[in-house]
């Protein structure tokens, strides 16, 4: 009996140790936890800002590219509106000589020979009046939105638990690798050597 009490005793002993140590640690993990939150708020701040950035920065592309499109519109408007012009303008000489031949055709013989010279300018005029025609009227204004900037996106920033500089650094892409690698936590193995 008297072994078993001294055994007991010392079984206390190492309880009280292996408890106290662990409380220590508790209280270790307690110093921690603000600190790893505050770290976690801060990342989510420095991530936040940068791709702020970035949308501002892709917001100015996206302007810009439609500026371009716009310019290229007006550009070719602005010759098709010309090209318009000047064929409304040919058609009004055709018709107004059309007009007038006619009118002359329907007057005495008198009035014919008398204005046939003009006419015949007029009618001269109109037949030489031209504007160059485009071969092909193009209504496509292309734009070319290469795919990479897609790809970079999606394996775009990393997440680690270690320093940067450290060669072994699990960095994180995507959330599907995260939940692939993360672990459940471990339990504490404890162990009591018996005498």
């Amino acid at each position: 009996a008297q072994a078993l009490r001294q055994r007991l005793a010392k079984d206390i002993v190492a309880l009280k140790q292996h408890s106290q140590r662990f409380s220590n640690a508790a209280k270790a993990v307690d110093v921690v936890i603000p600190g790893l939150k505050a770290n976690g708020a801060g990342q989510h701040s420095r991530i936040t800002a940068h791709f702020q950035q970035l949308r501002a920065r892709l917001q100015e592309r996206e302007d810009r590219l439609k500026a371009l499109v716009d310019g290229l519109v007006a550009e070719k408007l602005k010759g098709l509106e010309g090209q318009k012009s000047r064929m409304h303008a040919i058609v009004g000489d055709c018709e107004a000589a059309i007009g007038a031949t006619e009118q002359t055709l329907s007057e005495d013989d008198w009035t014919l020979l008398t204005a046939r010279n003009a006419l015949s300018a007029q009618i001269e005029r109109a037949l030489l009046s031209n504007c160059s025609m485009e071969a092909e009227w193009s209504e496509i204004v292309q734009t070319r939105l290469p795919p990479v900037l897609e790809e970079v996106i999606e394996s775009f920033g990393t997440v680690g638990l270690v320093p940067i500089d450290s060669p072994e650094s699990p960095w994180h892409q995507d959330l599907a690798v995260v939940s692939r690698i993360a672990e459940p936590p471990r339990l504490l193995q404890t162990s009591r050597h018996s005498e």
